[in-house]
């Protein structure tokens, strides 16, 4: 039995395919049915599509001032910058020998940006785009030269070599110190690493770039900066920690080992 729609009445009325019911009028209640309960869902799905993606809102700076704007109308030079290929070398504690570690392709900062005692510093940015990563080149002043030449009686390749050498010892033993801490310890110190090169033809040293402020906690004699009265409860936390760093390579060479 087949269902089908008799439009002069708007009914339904049943119709059972015989040899009595013309094929034909088999057919048209066929289609009528087709028509009536599949087409209407079909233009739903037409006339209904899904919604269109979400479309982020659109995101508006941070306010700035009129003096700050005011401030884009002078002229800022950009920072002289020079390029400099360094070939680096990392010295080995375990065997006690030099390697080449690979090339730095480098935009380097004509100024200093920073000096201490002995070196001046200058900020690099490797030539990479994908990385940019930032490194610190230092080398010696005017003075420091004088100083290695006539009072130390040494070159500036192998005193700049034996920066590097003590720094991987350093770096070594406070590996060392992080493993064989307690597990209520907290968080160690921990070492960069650092490769002699040669920058303008002089010896140098060139490191990774730490961002931040430079926080002296122990003198280089092992005793301990004195502490502000304000100082903060992680300040005098982070002195205790660098005291016991200090005290670690002491009873390291006592027992003969690092390992």
């Amino acid at each position: 039995m087949l269902p089908f729609l008799d439009l002069t009445r708007c009914t339904w009325c049943g119709l059972l395919y015989t040899k009595k019911v013309p094929f034909q009028a088999f057919l048209r209640a066929t289609f009528t049915l087709m028509a009536v309960l599949i087409w209407p869902n079909l233009l739903k799905a037409t006339n209904h599509p899904s919604p269109p993606p979400a479309i982020a809102k659109t995101q508006f700076p941070t306010s700035v001032s009129i003096s700050e704007i005011l401030q884009a109308g002078k002229l800022v030079k950009p920072k002289p910058k020079k390029k400099a290929t360094l070939v680096l070398e990392k010295f080995d504690v375990k065997t006690g020998e030099w390697h080449e570690e690979g090339v730095l392709d480098l935009l380097v900062d004509a100024e200093k940006f920073s000096s201490g005692g002995f070196r001046d510093a200058f900020l690099a940015t490797s030539c990479n785009r994908e990385e940019q990563q930032k490194w610190v080149i230092k080398k010696y002043n005017a003075k420091a030269k004088d100083a290695i030449t006539n009072t130390l009686k040494t070159t500036e390749e192998d005193h700049t070599r034996k920066q590097v050498q003590m720094h991987s010892a350093a770096r070594q033993l406070t590996k060392q110190f992080s493993i064989k801490a307690p597990s209520n310890f907290g968080q160690s110190f921990y070492y960069n690493r650092v490769f002699y090169t040669k920058f303008e033809e002089e010896p140098a040293t060139v490191e990774e770039y730490v961002p931040g402020k430079f926080v002296k906690y122990i003198n280089n004699n092992g005793e301990c900066c004195s502490t502000p009265e304000d100082c903060t409860n992680e300040g005098r936390e982070l002195v205790l920690k660098a005291a016991c760093l200090v005290h670690f390579p002491l009873n390291t060479r006592k027992r003969g080992s690092c390992s």
